[in-house]
């Protein structure tokens, strides 16, 4: 469904650049070099249609993409994870670290380590 939707939003967008290029600008557009289209229906006519056609593209273009948006899969947050790729990713690249000693050694008893002589 999503490659239909796809298909249906790149022709959108075509039809949407493709008409307004062919509208009038000041005079000088695509609509006036068809002497032929302007002769038989009027340039004013010419014009409101290629008008009326770049709106209905650009609302199809709108309505496809809001369309797919309904189709296109995305993780659920649940339990295990965050509802993010991203996040999950990023949790399961993460080395998992050995827990801490739970006991400490006496003060007394134990000879001082290497850290703590360079620390000084």
């Amino acid at each position: 469904m999503t490659l239909l939707f796809s298909i249906l939003i790149i022709i959108s967008a075509v039809l949407v650049v493709l008409t307004v290029l062919a509208q009038n600008s000041k005079g000088n557009g695509l609509s006036n070099s068809l002497g032929g289209a302007s002769q038989l229906m009027g340039v004013k006519r010419t014009t409101d249609i290629i008008e009326k056609l770049t709106w209905v593209f650009a609302i199809s273009l709108l309505t496809f993409c809001l369309c797919i948006n309904l189709f296109v899969d995305r993780p659920e947050a649940n339990a295990e994870g965050s509802g993010s790729i991203n996040v999950d990713r990023a949790k399961a690249a993460k080395p998992k670290q050995a827990p801490a000693p739970t006991e400490q050694p006496d003060s007394s008893s134990a000879a001082p380590a290497a850290d703590d002589s360079l620390a000084r």
